[in-house]
């Protein structure tokens, strides 16, 4: 799993396990706090799959992984498409990042922790962040990210 991924939901849940006066683990808040942008999942999905006509069938496979309706079938495809012999090292370990319990939460509503109804109401991209985020520095202004979120 790329180490980026780690150092973000493991500082991002130890901070929230610090505040916690119940001090559930770590996991727990990330899978109950975490939405990954889906733009961001597509762009990978593509990086790993490729973008010829014979790896069609598995961006969709790939896709798919943001559409199940059970936990267990969510899983269940990422196993699929790891034992896959069509799938090459990069779909294998775009999967297995995929099938981690705090990224996989953060891909599919019945993975995660939030409630279903939350989880489809908010909004899965964070583009509009990132392009005001990118205007103003390209403008020289250095908006932070932060300065942009809020």
């Amino acid at each position: 799993m790329n180490s980026q991924y780690i150092a973000n939901f493991l500082g991002f849940g130890q901070y929230l396990h610090e505040l916690d006066v119940l001090k559930r683990p770590w996991q727990w808040h990330v899978t109950k706090t975490v939405i990954y942008c889906t733009i961001h999942i597509q762009r990978g999905v593509i990086k790993a799959a490729g973008t010829g006509s014979a790896s069609t069938e598995l961006h969709k496979r790939m896709a798919q992984l943001l559409y199940v309706k059970f936990r267990e079938e969510c899983f269940e495809l990422c196993s699929l498409l790891i034992n896959s012999t069509y799938s090459s090292i990069q779909v294998v370990n775009c999967t297995k990042h995929k099938q981690h319990e705090c990224i996989a939460s953060g891909l599919n509503p019945y993975c995660s922790r939030i409630g279903i109804e939350l989880f489809e109401c908010i909004r899965k991209h964070t583009n509009a962040v990132e392009q005001r985020h990118f205007k103003s520095t390209s403008l020289g202004r250095r908006l932070s990210l932060l300065k942009a979120v809020k």
